[in-house]
């Protein structure tokens, strides 16, 4: 079987066996667990669609652990995710709308 190495600081979507599905950056893994940070689910806001902390009660900071076990599929982000989810961790606050500012 071939399994492809994943860089350490990727950010990746995971479908987890409870149907969620996570997107988050990689902190760290072995053959057991993935170690990721700034994990979200998303969740359908007055809004419309928004990311949500993957666990709502742990430290914003913190670090999640998830094992292997419980990944159904695991792939990069479409490029749309990834510029909200870039835009959601960021501290830089982007304009909306591009333009010269007088």
């Amino acid at each position: 079987m071939l399994i492809s190495k994943i860089p350490v600081g990727s950010i990746m979507v995971f479908k987890l066996s409870n149907s969620d599905e996570v997107i988050a950056k990689i902190v760290e893994y072995d053959d057991k667990d993935f170690i990721v940070e700034s994990a979200f689910v998303l969740i359908m806001g007055q809004k419309g669609m928004q990311f949500s902390p993957m666990l709502i009660m742990a430290e914003p900071d913190s670090k999640v652990t998830i094992n292997r076990s419980n990944i159904v599929a695991r792939c990069p982000p479409s490029k749309t995710m990834l510029g909200a989810y870039e835009q959601a961790t960021s501290a830089i606050v982007l304009p909306s709308k591009q333009g010269i500012i007088m």
